[in-house]
């Protein structure tokens, strides 16, 4: 599963506008959370969770903190950073219906 919050508008808008860099990255990380929050809800157990940001100066934590959420996750923040990553975890995936 891909969560892309590159294409979205979900981390633009007013929350981004007229505040400090700081306050800025505090909002992104939130709403970064909120949608990872939702996505883990719905998401199958053999499933791998590539979630598409572009994280700006800071890393993201709720990315970071993925690995005690789910047992396979992958980030990208490039156009080509997430093809190489959707067609390995494709096989991650598939490898884990298998065995």
């Amino acid at each position: 599963m891909v969560l892309d919050l590159v294409n979205s508008d979900l981390l633009s808008g007013q929350d981004f506008t007229g505040i400090s860099e700081a306050e800025a990255a505090n909002n992104k990380e939130e709403k970064v959370k909120e949608q990872i929050d939702l996505v883990l809800k719905i998401l199958p157990p053999a499933t791998v969770l590539v979630v598409y940001v572009n994280p700006g100066k800071q890393r993201i934590k709720a990315i970071d903190d993925l690995a005690s959420q789910v047992e396979y996750y992958a980030s990208a923040n490039a156009p080509v950073t997430l093809m190489g990553i959707v067609t390995d975890s494709a096989y991650v995936a598939y490898g884990d219906k298998v065995i």
